[in-house]
């Protein structure tokens, strides 16, 4: 008589059959999934790992930084036409930028050997006139004081028959500080003589609101 014995599976107790152990391998990745183990099955160093994770938080904190960042501001400058052009010869119909770091130093430089040709260049007929015109571009808070000085200065040159001519040479411009240095010679004349002749520098303070550029001071400076 055969005894039929009972079959037992080839697997033994807690050893996943084929299909478990694919349905293991189908799940989703998770948080957990470049474990120890795996790395090390898929034949990635620890170091790759950190190094890895270091890259991301790298970028991760790089995008944060540009996207909280004031960007810089850029303001276009268009000097308005009155006093810029004419019988001065200097045109400065063209737009110059205003950024961080203040106006640009070729505005700054063109406006100020503009404004001092207005006032260091005179005669008793055109005096009033340039004045007048000079005036438009200065601080309102320091417009007054300096009508007065000019206005002094205008008389006793119109006294005297005389007249200023004033041939800027060279220019000096601090652009954070909204200063400039203009030197050249400056020449009395009477009829057709010149009586002086020497050389003189004049420094130009500036402040910037609204999109334009408004003189603070103008002071004779040492021309060495």
């Amino acid at each position: 008589m055969t005894t039929t014995e009972p079959q037992h599976d080839a697997c033994p107790s807690g050893t996943p059959t084929p299909s478990t152990a694919s349905a293991a391998l189908r799940l989703p990745l998770s948080a957990g999934f470049f474990s120890t183990e795996v790395a090390a099955h898929l034949g990635l160093s620890r170091f790759v790992l950190l190094g890895f994770a270091a890259s991301i938080a790298a970028n991760v904190l790089l995008s944060a930084a540009l996207l909280f960042k004031t960007p810089p501001q850029t303001v276009v400058v268009v000097p308005p036409e009155a006093g810029f052009s004419g019988d001065m010869g200097v045109s400065l119909q063209t737009a110059y930028r205003v950024d961080e770091n203040g106006p640009d130093a070729r505005l700054l430089e063109r406006t100020a050997m503009t404004l001092i040709q207005m006032i260091a260049t005179v005669t008793p007929e055109t005096g009033r006139t340039q004045i007048a015109r000079f005036l438009e571009h200065v601080d309102p808070e320091v417009a007054s004081k300096l009508e007065v000085r000019l206005l002094r200065e205008l008389k006793s040159l119109t006294e005297d028959h005389a007249a200023s001519v004033f041939y800027p040479l060279e220019a000096k411009t601090e652009r954070r500080a909204m200063t400039v240095t203009v030197t050249g010679r400056q020449k009395l004349v009477l009829g057709t003589k010149v009586v002086t002749d020497a050389k003189k520098s004049w420094r130009l303070r500036f402040r910037h609101a609204a999109g334009r550029l408004f003189l603070t001071g103008v002071e004779e400076a040492s021309a060495d």
